[in-house]
């Protein structure tokens, strides 16, 4: 068989290498040492890929949790949303009871797990 449809080839322009610069010369000091030995350049210390990988694998275990959950548990939040709403409308006028910033409070952990079981992917490997 053939190509019926003909695509144009992708041409990339080439791109010739242009040499490394060399290293300046260091400055000689008036008396040389013993210990005086060129400069090595020191690599920084990698990042540990197993610490990463482990808060990873954390992170994806509550999330396969909360979202085999979550239709109990967004019933569970939003009915204490509800209980706080009415609990903070009852006690508006009650000095020492905070309960718009417990009402706050609770519904912006309703907010943030639903966030976290609607937008975040796990990542697989």
């Amino acid at each position: 068989m053939t190509n019926v449809i003909k695509f144009p080839a992708a041409h990339r322009p080439a791109v010739a290498a242009e040499p490394a610069p060399e290293p300046a010369p260091v400055a000689a000091s008036r008396a040389p040492t013993a210990a005086a030995a060129p400069a090595r350049a020191v690599a920084a210390p990698t990042p540990k890929p197993v610490q990463g990988a482990a808060w990873a694998s954390v992170i994806d275990v509550v999330w396969i949790v909360t979202s085999l959950f979550w239709p109990l548990l967004r019933w569970v939040l939003a009915l204490d949303c509800m209980f706080q709403l009415l609990r903070a409308i009852y006690y508006s006028r009650t000095p020492d009871v905070y309960g718009w910033w417990t009402f706050g409070l609770h519904f912006a952990v309703l907010t943030a797990v639903t966030y976290f079981v609607m937008a975040y992917k796990p990542k697989t490997t």
